[in-house]
């Protein structure tokens, strides 16, 4: 889930520009209220997200571990004492295991069930389906600790069927839209921005945290960090029974099609805004939605540039957060508590780039170099990718353990790449299309995730299979992607349109 999360939260990092400019009716007046609602919400982002980063270590060491055993089980039992739980046969089924999991955890967002429960989330109130996504994100963690526990007499591959929990509410991606609509629903506009900004921190340093927590716990008992996550979930699911739930009744300038909404996957938006209509009306619309998507996209051969960029940024992205856990251990004899901290070290380069870095070579770029928004957004895409592909390469080749965190520290400097893609996005399009293209961004990023699982499954046994040289050939893949993207950087112009807005932009300024 972690990814998927993290989907949602590269949304926030340009926010600023789309905040609303008023005020949602149903916002209340009471600040001592409001402070209490948005201390609820920071505690259901934090321990869902804690939890979750508390289950990956865990987790994996005892996918191996019955994955090992049920191994040597059919062979001879004299290969029983001392055995290799590193050995090919055990790695591949791992790899497979954890590629198709993390297909199946998307499931739910690719069978486009964000609009049902859009639509659901209009009559009933956000907080209803906010609560109903949640529990079956719980459940489906649930679910795979049951089998686990269980391993003796059901198969580990029945961890794949945890998608039909993730139905009870539509999985991450809603539960992620209506979180920030819960949000929206009861924050000032003049306070949304510092409010996205402090869900955004609490999701990194929940990265930090909770890998070096469940390292630390696994020590004593492997089982413990993962039943505190789970633990830690349900309580997310409690703590969303006190937010307000509100219904939708917001100036229809005001919902999932714009502001707030497109900072998270507003698959939705159509449905949600036609609720009062017939079906059929409803499919027109959604059809009238994709013509417009499709009239952007050719039309603006820089944006469709951009969106491509996205999927093949986003594909390379996720070999790191998918393989970490199982590369490291594999190539260097880590164990997977102290291959866990390796995540908090990625999750606290992403911190200190987002806050500071990018920030301070913005400024640098824009105040000291005079360039304009786009040639700065230009060069930190151009730097980003540099980087990216040199810890790629870095990490795919490395055969000490030193050189390979090197190579984690520069992939995770590539962690704003998406970001800077949303502010370019932002000046090639005109502001009434911006929402269009960052749904299609959303399904882009959704959608490279899912295929990521099965893709660096079968790259990683293809490694294995060639010997440890080629351990780390997903990682190379990943560099070449990155490189697809710094080609694709020589290509994006500075259109009149953004000449126009990033006018506009200095004179704010």
């Amino acid at each position: 889930m972690q990814s998927k999360v993290m989907e949602s939260e590269n949304g926030l990092h340009e926010n600023s520009p789309l905040i609303a400019k008023q005020p949602s009716p149903g916002v209340s007046g009471n600040s001592r209220y409001q402070n209490r609602v948005l201390l609820t919400a920071y505690l259901v982002i934090i321990f869902i997200m804690f939890g979750d980063y508390m289950q990956q270590s865990p987790k994996i060491q005892i996918y191996e571990s019955i994955l090992c055993s049920d191994y040597y089980s059919k062979a001879d039992n004299r290969l029983m004492q001392g055995r290799d739980c590193k050995v090919k046969a055990v790695q591949q089924e791992l790899a497979t295991l954890r590629g198709v999991e993390r297909l199946t955890e998307l499931l739910p967002t690719v069978a486009v069930l964000a609009i049902p429960y859009g639509i659901a989330a209009k009559k009933y109130g956000h907080q209803i389906i906010l609560t109903f996504a949640c529990l079956g994100i719980a459940f489906a963690q649930t679910w795979t600790l049951f089998v686990c526990w269980l391993s003796e007499s059901l198969p580990v591959r029945l961890v794949w069927a945890q998608w039909v929990w993730q139905l009870i509410g539509g999985g991450s991606t809603v539960a992620s839209t209506m979180f920030f609509l819960v949000l929206a629903d009861m924050t000032p506009a003049e306070k949304r921005t510092i409010v996205f900004f402090r869900i955004h921190s609490a999701l990194m340093l929940a990265g930090i945290v909770g890998p070096t927590t469940a390292s630390l716990l696994m020590a004593y008992n492997v089982w413990l960090p993962w039943v505190l996550g789970e633990v830690l979930t349900f309580v997310a699911v409690l703590l969303t029974l006190l937010l307000p739930n509100r219904k939708d009744e917001r100036d229809p300038k005001i919902g999932l099609n714009d502001d707030h909404g497109t900072m998270v996957h507003d698959d939705s938006t159509v449905a949600v805004k036609h609720t009062g209509i017939s079906m059929t009306e409803r499919v027109v619309a959604a059809l009238q939605r994709l013509r417009t998507i499709r009239t952007l996209l050719t039309a603006n051969a820089q944006v469709l540039l951009l969106l491509i960029m996205t999927g093949l940024s986003n594909l390379g992205n996720e070999s790191l957060a998918l393989l970490l856990l199982l590369y490291v251990p594999e190539r260097y004899h880590w164990t997977f508590a102290k291959a866990g901290y390796l995540w908090s070290l990625s999750a606290g380069v992403q911190l200190c780039l987002l806050l500071v870095i990018l920030p301070c070579a913005g400024h640098l770029l824009r105040k000291h170099l005079n360039f304009s928004l786009h040639d700065k957004d230009r060069a930190l895409m151009v730097l980003s990718c540099m980087v990216m592909a040199t810890g790629a390469l870095c990490l795919g080749l490395a055969p000490k353990v030193g050189i390979a965190i090197i190579g984690i520290i520069l992939m995770s400097f590539g962690a704003g790449f998406l970001s800077i893609v949303r502010s370019l996005v932002t000046l090639h399009v005109s502001p009434d299309n911006i929402s269009v293209i960052y749904s299609v961004m959303s399904m882009v990023i959704t959608s490279t995730a899912a295929l990521a699982g099965p893709l660096f499954n079968e790259t990683y046994s293809a490694g294995l299979q060639l010997g440890k040289m080629w351990y780390g050939l997903p990682f190379l893949i990943a560099a070449g992607l990155v490189v697809l993207d710094f080609i694709l950087t020589l290509f994006i112009r500075e259109s009149h349109a953004t000449n126009m807005i990033g006018q506009g932009e200095d004179h704010d300024d």
